[in-house]
């Protein structure tokens, strides 16, 4: 599987814990896994004596049965005062925000976790039951570093995105700042580069570049027709969305496919289609 262009530095900064953005309808290769695991593996093993596993659990019957258990479990924490994520004072109002943020991103989780493609759950032999706590924390001490490595591994495979737009910086750096973006964006393009705006295909090009991918491995999402013209221009497959103007208005693009209203419930395609002719940029 191709790898992100992730520093080690990069790679555990921006490797936290999504829930609220997890794509439940994008499919996970049998083979990203596999690989994730492999190298999962590897982590550390007290006494050198490697207990963990890995179940990988497709079945939806099976996934939604564990994502209740789930719900369940997480009901009982959700009453810990103290210890569930809600009800952690931080002692300051932007750092309380930033916690309340994090709770309801919990709690989305605790609803929807059947609902995820794939669920790898971290296993170790035997059981923690009446074991004194030295033994039961090298049980889990054998577990969780794997777990972490799985998840380093997954997000150094994940989609690279991109944003490319007119705004001005200043606007740039408040929406940023405002959802969170900075953690999981892996590079910006805009006319302040230099580079010229839509329609002309200019910040899609660069998009493509800095991210190492070809443009017609891109998939662009627009709100103006100019933008679905610019990712023509690109050699770039686009999705419009129409929350600014009606389905309408995008008529007539070669590289169009599809219109929607925002991004619930959308699932990115298997494959994109070929990329329509380039015009004079």
């Amino acid at each position: 599987m191709t790898l992100l262009p992730l520093s080690p530095d990069e790679l555990l900064s921006t490797t936290r814990a999504v829930r609220k953005r997890l794509d439940f309808g994008r499919p996970v290769p049998d083979e990203l896994i596999r690989e994730c695991v492999e190298l999962a593996m590897q982590s550390p093993s007290g006494s050198n004596n490697m207990t963990m596993q890995f179940v990988v659990v497709r079945d939806p019957a099976k996934r939604a049965a564990i994502g209740e258990i789930y719900r369940q479990c997480y009901a009982i924490y959700s009453q810990l005062d103290g210890i569930y994520i809600g009800s952690i004072d931080k002692g300051a109002d932007d750092a309380n925000a930033q916690q309340a943020r994090s709770a309801t991103s919990a709690d989305f989780l605790g609803e929807r976790m059947g609902d995820a493609p794939a669920l790898v759950i971290a296993c170790t032999a035997g059981r923690a039951d009446g074991l004194p706590a030295m033994m039961a924390a090298s049980m889990f001490g054998n577990v969780l570093p794997a777990m972490w490595s799985f998840m380093l591994a997954a997000r150094a495979r994940g989609l690279k995105l991109a944003v490319c737009t007119a705004a001005p910086p200043e606007n740039i750096a408040v929406a940023f700042e405002r959802f969170g973006m900075s953690g999981w964006v892996d590079t910006v393009t805009s006319p302040a580069d230099g580079l010229r705006g839509k329609p002309h295909p200019d910040i899609f090009l660069a998009a493509a570049e800095r991210l190492g991918v070809s443009p017609a491995a891109c998939l662009v999402f627009e709100d103006a027709p100019l933008g679905i013209e610019a990712a023509r221009r690109a050699g770039m497959a686009a999705v419009a969305l129409t929350t600014t103007l009606p389905a309408a208005a995008f008529d007539g693009h070669a590289n169009l496919m599809s219109t929607m209203p925002d991004f619930t419930g959308y699932r990115l395609p298997d494959r994109l289609p070929a990329p329509s002719p380039d015009l004079p940029a």
